[in-house]
């Protein structure tokens, strides 16, 4: 999502991993929504609790739901990029 318009999603269905198996993101500093791991079936990211947040549906504004398989498929987000708040204009 690097060097792409910020665009709104709706995140509709997410597991909690309270206790993240990949060591390797407990060295780096890592913000709060910054994506920390993506497969292909799987978009994990990290939470202000410390914790990381699995998502596995999600929608973008004006498409349909989809599973996180095919959202990774059309959108092809890395590692590094963020979700962040989008600030309504008056």
């Amino acid at each position: 999502m690097k060097n792409r318009e910020p665009f709104k999603v709706q995140i509709l269905k997410t597991k909690i991993n309270r206790f993240p198996t990949d060591n390797h993101h407990e060295t780096q500093q890592v913000e709060p929504g910054e994506i920390i791991e993506v497969t292909k079936t799987n978009l994990i990211v990290q939470t202000g609790q410390g914790e990381n947040l699995i998502i596995k549906q999600i929608q973008p504004a004006g498409k349909k739901l989809m599973d996180i398989e095919e959202f990774l498929r059309g959108y092809q987000p890395q590692p590094g990029d963020r979700f962040g708040s989008f600030k309504e204009s008056e």
